[in-house]
């Protein structure tokens, strides 16, 4: 019995199993057996991530002047990957409570957490609790996870 060794190149691209066949030659003494070809298949590893908000709300005073909203990639670090995010909704409005903050966050190959910071605005009204919310949505590969739409109370 010989050994044979074939070196797998890790290439990072984002793709599916992948199979070739090794074939034995003809020998110079002796004779095959039944088969001298056999099926080898790569599976793949190379697996982006699901995407999801790190908490399911957050809240924050509003002379807090921020705060940050941390979304987090697991089950898979493979690639750069880039995805929408959002704020909106609710009764806090945008400019009065808080800056608008949409735009699209980019996680690189093995980057497993990003913060996005969203300023407050303390507008010195006696308004009570208001809320916007924060989402996230499409990502370029990998899936999206639970939560990604979280509120933020002010």
């Amino acid at each position: 019995v010989e050994t044979v060794t074939v070196a797998n190149l890790d290439n990072n691209d984002d793709e599916s199993d992948r199979t070739f066949n090794f074939s034995i030659g003809t020998p110079s003494a002796g004779s095959l057996g039944a088969s001298n070809s056999s099926p080898v298949t790569i599976e793949a590893d190379d697996v982006a991530g699901v995407f999801k908000e790190k908490e399911t709300s957050y809240s924050v005073d509003e002379n807090d002047g921020t705060i940050d909203i941390k979304v987090q990639r697991t089950d898979g670090s493979d690639g750069v990957v880039t995805l929408d995010y959002a704020t909106g909704g609710g009764d806090a409005v945008a400019g009065t409570d808080y800056t608008d903050n949409d735009g699209t966050l980019t996680f690189g190959h093995g980057e497993n957490e990003k913060t996005i910071t969203v300023t407050i605005i303390d507008n010195d009204d006696e308004d009570g609790d208001r809320s916007f919310n924060f989402s996230i949505s499409s990502p370029s590969n990998g899936s999206l996870g639970s939560p990604t739409s979280s509120p933020v109370t002010i």
